[in-house]
């Protein structure tokens, strides 16, 4: 997962947070305005000039399915990487 994505994300949506949108992204539970924000802040790595209109025409090109389904599959479980969770620090 592209973190300065998630953080771009952060910055230009309605100060919902990246693993809040991704939660409610997995139960289908997400606003189009903010499918369209996190389309945007993938798509700014390559193509730095993109806006929200440009993010807007993707999804109704590709579908939101696409989208959907892309993302969540480049954001496996914990227990899927074979990582440890980090322990908590007092």
């Amino acid at each position: 997962m592209d973190y300065n994505a998630l953080a771009t994300f952060e910055d230009i949506s309605d100060g919902i947070s990246a693993p809040q949108f991704l939660s409610d992204m997995e139960k289908g539970q997400t606003k189009i305005k903010d499918v369209r924000a996190f389309t945007l802040a993938l798509m700014l790595r390559h193509q730095p000039d993109a806006d929200l209109n440009d993010a807007g025409d993707l999804l109704s090109e590709c579908g939101i399915d696409v989208i959907t389904s892309t993302v969540l599959a480049a954001s496996p479980e914990p227990e899927e990487t074979g990582k440890k969770p980090p322990r908590k620090t007092k």
